[in-house]
């Protein structure tokens, strides 16, 4: 029986020792680059390259081609070739990471670009951008309500040039979206509570009442 024992607890420990564990997803991106080249698992590889494209959206609208790139990594993945309709849900996702990490740096028209690549994830990517869009110090109650409202229209045109290729209701709902994070974000946090541009009549001022 002993040597019986002694060849299992060998045969234990030999596989123990093969057991790897899985790297954490660096926060440098030519360290993640790596990780997701040496990867050998086409799952773990694709959520690689979705991790880096977001961690290039992270550091704004110099980076946005590197991101690109990252995403347009997933087309090459076997595990794509062989499932088409699994590489078109993770370019989407991948889309909808690099549009809301873009957003959330501050390029809030860049982001929605991706967001609107974004296949049946954009409206939660717009949501997401347009919400984690950081709002301006300069923008709050005390500036007049006309400089507020010119504010508002060329923001919102700019934003919104880039869901063109969406459908109209995708477009409406992010209109309005971002008519309420303006209210949301003229008042909150401001420590300026003037009432005069909650007196606008339009749309804007509806936001700001709000």
């Amino acid at each position: 029986m002993i040597p019986i024992l002694s060849t299992l607890t060998w045969s234990w420990f030999a596989c123990t020792e093969t057991v790897s564990t899985i790297e954490p997803w660096s926060q440098s991106p030519k360290t993640l680059r790596r990780q997701c080249e040496d990867t050998e698992s086409p799952e773990l590889q694709t959520t690689c390259w979705v991790q880096l494209a977001a961690l290039y959206g992270r550091q704004g609208k110099d980076s946005e081609l590197d991101g690109i790139k990252a995403c347009a990594e997933i087309a090459q993945i076997s595990l794509s070739k062989k499932q088409p309709e699994t590489q078109q849900v993770w370019e989407w996702e991948c889309a909808f990471r690099l549009g809301e990490e873009l957003a959330a740096a501050g390029d809030l028209s860049v982001g929605l670009k991706h967001c609107s690549m974004a296949g049946r994830f954009s409206q939660n990517c717009i949501t997401h951008s347009i919400w984690r869009s950081p709002t301006q110090q300069e923008i709050h109650s005390d500036i007049t309500a006309s400089k507020l409202w010119s504010y508002a229209q060329e923001q919102s045109s700019f934003a919104m040039s880039s869901l063109q290729r969406l459908s109209p209701s995708l477009q409406h709902d992010a209109l309005n979206q971002l008519q309420g994070v303006f209210g949301f974000q003229v008042y909150f946090g401001s420590g300026l509570l003037n009432p005069e541009p909650a007196h606008l009549k339009d749309v804007w001022g509806a936001s700001l009442r709000t």
